[in-house]
């Protein structure tokens, strides 16, 4: 009998494998390019055998002078850096979009978080959604004053303009923090990128409200960003282990967390890697939710099947190797997320 949890996933909708070879079929040269550089980082060769790292620093940024700063095909974390008069004059322009373009009924939640926790909307962070909206002014605010939004929605007002710490907005959120559902996991691939790692195994749903998943979850991504500042700049590579996953461990809650990491949080992913088991179960969950990604992340998406010390191996040939991989997804990586916790609680984090 199907519970009331699993009954949304037969009637969601789902992307079809003919869906998603059109889709494929349909990206031009320049995006199926652009999404090989980014799931490869430095390790990636192109069809004729030449590598293609060395040609990376002779990638222009788009104009920013005439407005047109939108790079949605380029690989991710291989535009040419920006310098200070560049970037200051995208914040300039952000900050004209925010004050003058967004009428204030629109970004309540954000002139809250301007007066009450000015360090929450520094310049800082401000970088991080220009360069999550591919150096746009314009969608820049726009997703600042979303984020806001939503922070408000999830984190409710009593939290949503506390710092963003363990003992700050997370303070009542330990055990979901704690359960190694989601996570940081130390180490970088070949191209210095970092790793946020998911697992719905272990997510205990009876042990915390999905609310409190969602701050957890919340509090990972914007942890990632702040341990590493070229995160914001190259993005990060995702892994997810789903390979002893059953239905129930698929919940709802999900599409809310895709959502965290496509359009709220700025931060994007260059590439992720799903460890899974071909059969019933991923037959249902897969193209379900294959289809709440956005058609760049799905074409940086990399299945592995097979044995566990097989798709560990394979993992190689992207550039992440199995030191910084976990034991139980046939890695050598021993990692204790309660340890780093405790350290990131113990500084302030």
């Amino acid at each position: 009998m199907i519970s009331p949890k699993s009954l949304w996933t037969l009637v969601a909708p789902k992307l079809s494998k003919k869906q998603e070879a059109k889709e494929r079929a349909s990206l031009t040269q320049e995006e199926l390019e652009a999404s090989r550089m980014d799931v490869y980082g430095d390790t990636y060769v192109n069809p004729d055998g030449e590598e293609k790292v060395a040609a990376s620093n002779n990638v222009e940024t788009a104009s920013i002078s005439s407005g047109d700063t939108k790079t949605s095909t380029m690989s991710w974390g291989k535009r040419k850096p920006l310098t200070e008069s560049e970037m200051q004059d995208l914040l300039d322009r952000m900050e004209y979009e925010l004050t003058t373009n967004i009428p204030n009924e629109e970004k309540g939640s954000y002139l809250q978080a301007v007066e009450q926790c000015p360090n929450e909307v520094n310049v800082v962070r401000k970088k991080r959604f220009i360069h999550r909206a591919d150096l746009d002014p314009a969608e820049a605010a726009a997703r600042l004053v979303y984020y806001w939004k939503e922070r408000l929605a999830i984190f409710g007002p009593e939290k949503c303009y506390m710092p963003m710490t363990i003992n700050g907005a997370l303070c009542d959120d330990w055990e979901a923090l704690s359960c190694g559902g989601c996570m940081i996991l130390p180490g970088t691939d070949s191209s210095g990128r970092r790793f946020f790692f998911v697992d719905p195994t272990k997510i205990k749903f009876d042990t915390y409200t999905q609310e409190q998943l969602l701050r957890a979850w919340w509090y990972y991504l914007e942890a990632l960003l702040d341990t590493d500042e070229s995160v914001a700049e190259k993005g990060a590579v995702e892994i997810v282990f789903t390979y002893h996953a059953k239905g129930p461990d698929f919940r709802p809650v999900f599409r809310k967390t895709i959502l965290l990491q496509q359009s709220i949080i700025p931060i994007r992913f260059a590439a992720v890697h799903s460890f899974i088991r071909p059969g019933l179960v991923y037959s249902i969950f897969g193209p379900l939710f294959k289809l709440l990604l956005d058609k760049r992340m799905r074409s940086r998406m990399v299945e592995h099947t097979g044995s566990m010390l097989g798709m560990a191996m394979e993992l190689q040939k992207y550039g992440i190797g199995k030191e910084v991989i976990p034991e139980e997804m046939g890695g050598e990586l021993n990692f204790d997320v309660t340890a780093w916790l405790e350290v990131q609680k113990k500084n302030g984090h």
